[in-house]
């Protein structure tokens, strides 16, 4: 299986796609609210690669990466979107063994 990795910048796309909010940007992470749905995050306290979209509330420890992010946001559409040269049934077989 081949590795995919952002562009300069996707990072802050992909959260404006999801209507994210970024709270504090520096050259290697952007501060959000913890996306995860039994968290309620009043304070930003997760963190996000801006190079890999590794990214962990340091609040309640919910971790992920990308494509787990996008799969728990039901946005699976932008994998593709971000990713062009990942074929289809490539982005269906990931998607299928994560499991959130």
């Amino acid at each position: 299986m081949r590795t995919y990795h952002l562009k300069s910048g996707d990072m802050e796309k992909i959260l404006s796609d999801l209507k994210i909010r970024i709270y504090n940007r520096n050259e290697e992470n952007l501060s959000i609210r913890c996306p995860s749905p039994d968290h309620i995050d009043r304070n930003p306290s997760c963190s996000i690669r801006r190079d890999n979209g590794l990214w962990k509330c340091w609040s309640c420890g919910y971790k992920g990466n990308l494509i787990t992010l996008l799969k728990l946001l039901d946005r699976i559409d932008l994998l593709v979107k971000y990713c062009p040269e990942m074929e289809k049934n490539e982005s269906k077989y990931l998607i299928d063994r994560i499991q959130t």
